[in-house]
Parts: C-alpha cells; structure tokens; sequence
C-alpha cells in the first residue's frame, strides 16, 4: 500500500517514446502559434531558399497554382502589397504547387509578380497541413505561425495590411 502512490505516480509520468512521438508532432503542421516547418525549395530563378533565412522578417507564404481560379484572383493582391511594403522588413513567398513546373514561369512573368515563388513538392504541403489552395500562413519574425487563411476573398488584402502593420510594429 506505501507503494501504491509512487506506482500511480509512475504510470501518469510520460515516456520517453511518448514525449519524442509529442515533439515530432509538433514539428508537422503550421498552426498559429506554432514555428513554420522548416523548408528548402528551389526558386524559379534557380536559386535555393531556405524559410529559415528569412527570419528577422514578417514573411505570407502562399501555397498556391497556375490552375487555380482563386489563386489567379489573389495574385494582383499580392503583387499590390508585395509594394506597399516592399521597403519594410516584410517578404511575400510564393509556393508553386504545380505538378508542370514548367507553367510557373510565364505565368509569373505574365503577371509582373515581382515576389520570390519556389517549387514546391508534396511533402512541404502535408508539413504545412494545406488541404486547399490558395492557403496562406503569415509569420512573424522568429519563423512562428501567427495567422492563416485557407482561401480567398475580396477583403482578405485589408485583413492582411491589418496583420502585416501590426507585426512590423517595433
């Protein structure tokens, strides 16, 4: 019976194993809160770009398509604010989910988007649990998930002016 709390006490206490499979959970998914999953993708320049370099910087990263009829309609909205704050610390980038990456550079070219777009591959959508496109996450400057929007509307640009000011705030 003298036993019978420290045994109790015991089986509440999590393992090992269990707080590993906690932290590796964590690690997938970009919900608020939480820091964006880390990613290397190529650019349509030919250049690398890893999310982590960007730190220091407020960054709305955009899982997005050529196909995508959504996506097409935010673009303007993008390129808009990609100016509005283009000499403050603050970076929009593209994520191509296409399956041609072939159709990604003239259709940028075609729309004057003057934003970093990068290739991506499947396994940076299931990190980022994107389930529809256009989805967008904006992170502060330490990398951390402070919003994100899973399609597209016509005020959704004020929303994001709102938040991205907010952020920059020293």
């Amino acid at each position: 019976m003298r036993f019978l709390p420290f045994f109790l006490l015991f089986l509440a206490c999590p393992t090992r194993a269990h707080l590993e499979e906690a932290q590796a959970e964590a690690e997938i998914g970009a919900e608020a809160g939480l820091r964006a999953p880390e990613f290397v993708l190529k650019s349509t320049a030919g250049k690398r770009t890893r999310l982590s370099d960007l730190r220091g910087k407020v960054v709305l990263v955009d899982f997005w398509a050529t196909w995508c009829p959504p996506c097409r309609m935010s673009i303007p909205a993008l390129v808009k604010l990609n100016g509005r704050f283009s000499k403050k610390d603050f970076e929009i980038v593209g994520v191509s989910l296409d399956r041609d990456p072939a159709a990604v550079p003239p259709f940028i070219k075609d729309r004057r988007v003057p934003y970093r777009v990068l290739y991506a591959n499947e396994s940076v959508a299931e990190k980022y649990l994107v389930e529809a496109i256009p989805t967008f996450f904006l992170l502060d400057r330490e990398g951390i998930v402070r919003k994100k929007w899973a399609g597209f509307t016509p005020g959704l640009p004020d929303e994001w002016e709102k938040d991205i000011e907010r952020l920059l705030r020293p």
